[in-house]
């Protein structure tokens, strides 16, 4: 969405490069940031994963406050 907001400014024969150039580095970025992001502990228990549900549930809140609805499934 944001390369599509700047490629409409830079929609020009000579500065579509920066577009492209935009594209990739937030692909790399997306790239390398994905594996630290934590798995949604609802969607876990939903597909029936209680353990990774759990697990993900406890990474997210470290301190044990939990402001999840969903947490009466996590016993």
């Amino acid at each position: 969405m944001i390369t599509q907001l700047v490629g409409f400014k830079l929609a020009t024969p000579t500065a579509w490069r920066y577009v492209l150039l935009l594209s990739c580095l937030t692909a790399i970025v997306q790239f390398f940031v994905s594996p630290t992001m934590v798995e949604s502990p609802v969607w876990a228990i939903r597909n029936g994963d209680l353990q990774s549900g759990k697990a993900c549930h406890q990474k997210l809140w470290k301190d044990g406050d939990s402001h999840c609805k969903h947490t009466v499934f996590l016993g």
